[in-house]
């Protein structure tokens, strides 16, 4: 099976795409009269024994890319702590527009390149990576929802 790679650019990609086809226009005029954001919000299940797995790549791949991209203004990524019996964790990253958001997609396709060029040991750790997370991030559900800033603390 041939599954793309994992940035969170292809993330909000998907996203986007869902969510672009679904509202109305009158959605993006009102983003300009208010001032808002965008939170992405992508759900998945990690059992227990292995969120540690998880977590370290996450840490080690996702959040350089992430700090460094000027398009997104926070990002977190949280595990179950208390509640329901099932692990699951979140990627919960905050936006300025939907623009923002897809323009991030972009910047992450370009630092991937720059930081594990293709055919490089480091790529090909990547890519291992990738295919690792891709095997919990499979059954993931997305949400984007929209803010207003003044409706925030």
């Amino acid at each position: 099976m041939h599954r793309r790679r994992l940035t969170q650019g292809a993330i909000t990609a998907a996203a986007l795409t869902l969510l672009l086809g679904a509202l109305p226009s009158q959605a993006f005029a009102q983003e300009e009269e208010a001032e808002t954001r965008v939170i992405t919000m992508t759900a998945f299940h990690v059992p227990f024994n292995d969120m540690e797995k998880v977590t370290e790549i996450v840490e080690k791949y996702f959040m350089p890319q992430t700090v460094g991209d000027p398009n997104i203004l926070s990002f977190r990524f949280a595990t179950h702590v208390w509640g329901n019996s099932k692990m699951n964790a979140w990627l919960i990253t905050e936006y300025a527009s939907l623009t923002a958001m897809e323009a991030s997609n972009d910047w992450a396709a370009e630092w991937l390149d720059q930081n594990y060029p293709e055919g490089t040991p480091e790529r090909e750790e990547w890519d291992a990576a990738n295919e690792t997370f891709l095997d919990y991030f499979d059954g993931h559900q997305d949400n984007i929802v929209g803010y207003s800033v003044n409706h925030s603390k």
